[in-house]
């Protein structure tokens, strides 16, 4: 076994005796495997001697930068650790021996590892001075004990702690007491030294436990003496050895090797111990059957565990009653929300009545409200044609036997070699019997599709059609040209495109011209697509019957006629001496985007609510939703404006950043993504989509652009939904639609393939393990940043409880304690901090109440969860209680 190229300077066996690592100077771990197979054992290089098993290399673990100085198996095989000169602690699988974890806590080398009997911890100890103790159910630091170890020297190679059987002291070497050098016993639960092994001249490199318990010899499983052998040993050349029955050591051997003794293991039945010296030796103890004392069986030592929590692998214990009232409240919660999802799913909004007819009388009764039924029910239509018709949710409809169909009459032939065959029937024509839904009278009713877009979304329609991959955009970068490259090109000709007969498809109104370009585009750095000037462009207003259509003239002589229809009369009209190119409206304003570069805003009633607004070029996009207006214009200007309040919420937005301006090189013309969608909401916020599948906001707070969606979260998130993501009432909100736009942008263009591709290299990589834990946790934040910016409440909440509820499982307490400190806000009125109660709409502390409920169950983080809810609780007495 001399595959390693440097020193080996730790070995350690698997529980189970499946695997031994080797630990070396070359930075290498090697996991080792019995070779059972094979009958040929090899001779030890140098002489005669025949191996008696043959071990193989069966993997390789590289991530430490330095000399490894200790591993550590746990319990259960599951965990092997790393510890080493670079000051890391290196957490690997202990069946796939893939890096679960690196910690980077200790200041100074790390010389020693042991792990809890119990499992829930291991502890590490380092030259800063310190003994670390870690849990293992998060690899987060449970606490740090330096107070025995201030002044110890860092002269020692190892510094090797052990944790006794019973779980509950742990032996750290090198500690000081005074100026004498010691052993700190460590106790479990509070961490605190109170106990020292004096005696050792030098420094202790080395402690370890006996792996058995044992009784002292003449008293009974009543008294419960249970005693512990430890051994120790160091710089002195001296081996000794105690129990803790006795403040003495009960042996203690002097120069038992030539050298400092640098690892002790003990034999699993604890009557034999091996020390390792400097030297080169190794040094065998044999103790006899008694001589510790009666041993313990391991159904006694698992039961002295089991107060600490062995045998409950991965369970984790309530550390408070207001852990387990929290988990009581979530159970509820989740009950009551499983029962009201079910009664959604099955159409019960109300609970069932069932009468029990017990007399003649009532009988009768029921026997004609029943024929009264069967008459109006055969009197009814047999379709539902509009939604007004609806059916009574647990009432039964019935036919009369009479019109009940007689059977189907099959017709049956049989063909020259006696085989039947029967003739199919059209089932659609067989009856025209009433078809009753059994649905509830909420489900049976139909809406039409956009008026069921309006009520889930704030934003408006587009208010005409755009061609086909949305409005081509030009662009001049800001990115200067390199002096290696060589000089500009002139832009390739456009090839002409093919012509197609599409009129017999669809009516398109007659194109008169192409719009007259404004001369600021031909120096603008960015540069739009401007709509043809059509003859007819009409546009009415949902949920009313106002329409407003436009007749485009060729000019003065024959001017551009607007004329407003309701239900058919005409309610006002105006003419133009120039053409429109496009026209927005709802019940509060009608707007005209002319061929001129002005906009011009009517009252429902027709009455000019300002002169002409006029802009730099022509508009491409003009989009109205509540009170505000909003227009792009050919050089890719965005203008909002609230009409009512006759004001603008921030300047003039160039549309540079999102087109890619930075990547482009400055005075070369480049294609830029094209947009193929714009809208406003009601609050004059803006939500552009680009070909590329990039969605964009305009924070008029920040006067920057922010990207809500794009195609990397796609690709590499878990929480990606193309179907549209869902608020808490279920109707698709602002993110969900714009993350299904991106979706439908990136399957356009072929880029999903491509994407995925590069996610899942990245994924093989060393050093990219969580990747798409990181990269989910990461598209949550950016989901609940931009449903707050947005003012999606609905969202906000369902994301928020999606986050939490995602961090708490990874056991990302940090993370989870920043949102709970930001949800709860300051304890105390305090001027100087400025907070916000509400974040989209919604209290931010009952937000955190909501999600302290979400997360009631996961005791890994009991911790946070029950310090908040004990705020909540503190700051609501304080709120209730009667002022003086």
């Amino acid at each position: 076994m001399s595959i390693h190229t440097g020193v080996v300077t730790t070995v350690r066996f698997s529980p189970n005796g499946k695997y031994l690592a080797s630990g070396s100077d070359d930075r290498i771990i090697i996991i080792w495997q019995q070779d059972i197979t094979s009958h040929n054992f090899g001779k030890i290089f140098g002489n005669n001697e025949t191996n008696v098993e043959n071990w193989r290399s069966f993997r390789r673990l590289i991530g430490h930068d330095n000399d490894i100085q200790d591993l550590a198996w746990n319990h259960d095989n599951s965990i092997l650790v790393s510890v080493g000169l670079d000051s890391a602690i290196i957490v690997w699988h202990g069946s796939t021996f893939e890096k679960l974890k690196k910690i980077d806590a200790h200041q100074s080398h790390v010389k020693g590892i042991t792990f809890d009997p119990v499992g829930k911890y291991f502890a590490t100890e380092s030259d800063d001075r310190t003994i670390k103790i870690w849990r293992t159910s998060d690899y987060s630091l449970e606490k740090t004990v330096s107070k025995p170890f201030k002044n110890s020297p860092s002269t020692t190679y190892f510094r090797r702690p052990s944790w006794s059987p019973d779980g509950s002291h742990i032996a750290g070497p090198n500690a000081m007491n005074g100026p004498v050098s010691s052993v700190a016993v460590i106790e479990r639960g509070t961490w605190t030294s109170l106990i020292n092994l004096i005696g050792h001249e030098g420094a202790v490199e080395v402690t370890s436990f006996n792996p058995i318990l044992f009784r002292l010899p003449d008293t009974t499983k009543e008294d419960n003496k249970i005693i512990t052998i430890i051994a120790c040993a160091g710089q002195d050349r001296t081996l000794s050895i105690w129990n803790t029955q006795n403040p003495r050591p009960i042996l203690v051997t002097q120069e038992i090797a030539e050298k400092s003794i640098g690892d002790l293991c003990w034999s699993p039945d604890g009557l034999s111990l091996f020390l390792c010296s400097y030297d080169g030796s190794i040094v065998a103890c044999l103790f006899d059957k008694d001589e510790f004392g009666e041993p313990l069986t391991a159904a006694d030592t698992e039961k002295l565990l089991s107060k600490y929590g062995h045998g409950r692998h991965g369970e984790i214990l309530p550390e408070s009653t207001a852990q387990l009232e929290l988990e009581t409240r979530t159970a509820e919660i989740e009950a009551t929300a499983h029962i009201k999802r079910m009664q959604d799913l099955m159409g019960d909004t109300e609970p069932m009545k069932i009468n029990c007819i017990s007399d003649d009388a009532e009988q009768d009764s029921s026997n004609k409200e029943t024929e009264s039924n069967i008459t109006q029910t055969t009197e009814k239509s047999s379709t539902v044609s509009t939604p007004k018709q609806t059916l009574k949710t647990n009432s039964l409809s019935l036919t009369p036997s009479s019109n009940l169909q007689k059977p189907i009459q099959q017709k049956v032939t049989i063909t020259k070699d006696g085989k039947k065959r029967v003739a199919p029937q059209l089932l659609s024509n067989l009856s025209d019997t009433p078809i009753v839904n059994s649905l509830p009278e909420s489900h049976l009713q139909t809406y039409p599709e956009q008026n069921i877009h309006c009520q889930a979304l704030d934003f408006s329609e587009p208010s005409h059609a755009l061609p086909k991959g949305g409005v081509r955009s030009l662009i001049i970068g800001n990115k200067r040209k390199n002096t290696s490259e060589e000089n500009e090109h002139p832009l390739p000709k456009k090839g002409k495109l093919k012509q197609t007969n599409d009129h017999t498809k669809t009516n398109i109104p007659e194109f008169i011209r192409p719009s007259v370009i404004c001369p600021s585009t031909s120096v603008s750095q960015i540069r739009l697509g401007v709509p043809k000037v059509i003859s007819f462009i009409s546009m009415s207003i949902n949920s009313t019957n106002y329409m407003l259509e436009v007749r485009n003239g060729t000019g003065e002589h024959k001017p551009t006629k607007i004329t407003a229809i309701k239900k058919g009369n005409i309610v006002w009209k105006e003419f133009l001496p120039k053409a429109v190119l496009l026209l927005a409206g709802n019940t509060l304003f009608w707007a005209a985007g002319c061929e001129d570069g002005t906009i011009i805003i009517w009252s429902p009633r027709g009455r000019r609510l300002f002169p002409s607004i006029i802009l730099e070029s022509s508009p491409c996009f003009l989009e109205c939703q509540g009170p505000f207006l909003m227009c792009i214009t050919s050089i890719g200007l965005l203008h909002v404006w609230n009409v009512i309040l006759e004001l603008s919420p921030h300047p003039p937005v160039s549309l540079a950043p999102i087109l890619d301006a930075s990547t482009f090189q400055f005075s070369e013309l480049k294609n830029a993504p094209s947009i193929v969608s714009a809208a406003i909401n009601s609050k004059g916020q803006v939500i552009i989509t680009l070909s590329d599948g990039d969605g964009f906001t305009y924070d008029a707070a920040m006067y920057s652009w922010l990207k809500v969606s794009e195609a990397w979260w796609a690709v590499g998130s878990q929480y990606w939904d193309s179907s549209g993501f869902k608020g808490v009432k279920g109707k698709s909100g602002i993110i969900g639609m714009l993350e299904r736009r991106t979706d439908d942008e990136v399957m356009k263009l072929g880029r999903g393939r491509f994407l995925q591709r590069i996610v899942k290299s990245a994924m093989l990589l060393e050093g990219y393990e969580g990747f798409e834990t990181s990269v989910s946790i990461s598209h949550l934040e950016n989901r609940l940043s931009s449903a707050a910016i947005l003012h999606s409440p609905d969202e906000y909440k369902t994301i928020l409880n999606t986050y939490t509820r995602k961090i708490a499982e990874e056991n990302m307490k940090d993370k989870l304690e920043e949102l709970c400190m930001y949800l709860l806000g300051p304890i105390l009125d305090d001027p100087s901090v400025s907070w916000k109660p509400k974040v989209a709409g919604l209290d931010k502390r009952e937000l955190l109440k909501e999600i302290l409920t979400t997360i009631g169950k996961q005791r890994e983080v009991q911790r946070i969860t029950t310090k908040y809810t004990e705020a909540l609780e503190e700051l609501n007495k304080v709120e209730n209680a009667p002022t003086s």
